[in-house]
């Protein structure tokens, strides 16, 4: 079990990097395309960053370029529709149609991965998906544009995962994350070439640059447990549904640190349900 504490920090650091993304996103004429390419190379940057500390700036062998491939396009495209979604939708409704990947991920890790999956597991999966449906109790989702940027970055996200899981088999996780990270971007520059004359414009509004700045900075320790647990073995049909805990994380810290105090005994119940359901998911 020793890629439990690698999984909770993960969470804890996605939650952070929840709120600064919330913060960014607030302008409906910020241009999601372009905060998700400087994302995903800012994301690159420090990373690398971190991997050339380490001494392990390495390139994956051939054998893995159609992972590589792969990677690129789901979580360019992950990126690209998460940014989209944020501007169509709330972020309540988002944290709804994200939790779909943590199913996927669940059904991908038992049958690609051959991962076990006994009653135990399936009621912790069950109450985080409670947890989160009580959460947002009474809110109407729309079925609009945003609704599918969603639910497609849930989707492109757990696929990814299941990729990772395959690629860390085989090279190290502080490696692949700055590539995990470039690629991505690489790609969506490429289907938009033009979009680097809108760069100046992320970056016009007060204090966008830290907010983009802290951003890739949790974003990547995130990343970092993430990989590193999956490097230890951890079961993505696991890890999926203990991600899926920081929406609750994020609710908390929301209401402590951007003052979003609406509906504080749900925010208490679904807390109390998501810490049952990971602690049957890592018993």
């Amino acid at each position: 079990m020793a890629w439990v504490f690698f999984a909770i920090t993960s969470v804890v650091t996605d939650s952070i990097s929840n709120l600064f993304r919330r913060l960014l996103m607030k302008d409906d004429k910020s241009d999601p395309y372009a905060f998700a390419i400087i994302f995903q190379f800012g994301l690159a940057l420090i990373t690398g960053l971190f991997a050339w500390y380490k001494g392990l700036i390495l390139l994956p062998p051939a054998s893995l370029l159609p992972n590589m491939i792969f990677l690129s396009v789901l979580y360019g495209f992950g990126t690209l529709l998460y940014f989209k979604a944020a501007q169509k939708i709330d972020a309540s409704e988002i944290s709804i149609l994200m939790v779909t990947g943590s199913v996927v991920s669940v059904i991908l890790g038992v049958i690609l991965l051959k991962e076990s999956f006994s009653m135990y597991k399936l009621l912790g999966v069950s109450l985080i998906l409670l947890s989160v449906f009580i959460l947002n109790f009474g809110k109407q989702i729309k079925v609009n544009s945003g609704f599918f940027y969603a639910m497609g970055a849930a989707i492109c996200y757990a696929v990814a995962g299941v990729n990772d899981a395959f690629v860390l088999r085989s090279f190290p996780a502080i490696a692949y994350l700055p590539i995990c990270s470039l690629l991505p971007g690489i790609f969506l520059l490429i289907l938009r070439p033009s979009i680097y004359k809108k760069a100046r414009e992320v970056f016009k509004p007060h204090n966008s640059l830290w907010h983009i700045v802290l951003l890739c900075i949790f974003y990547g320790i995130q990343g970092l447990m993430y990989f590193i647990a999956l490097e230890k073995k951890a079961p993505i049909s696991l890890l999926g549904p203990i991600g899926k805990s920081s929406i609750i994380l994020t609710v908390i810290l929301a209401t402590i640190f951007l003052n979003e105090r609406k509906n504080l005994l749900k925010k208490t119940i679904s807390t109390a349900l998501v810490t049952a359901g990971v602690l049957f998911l890592i018993s």
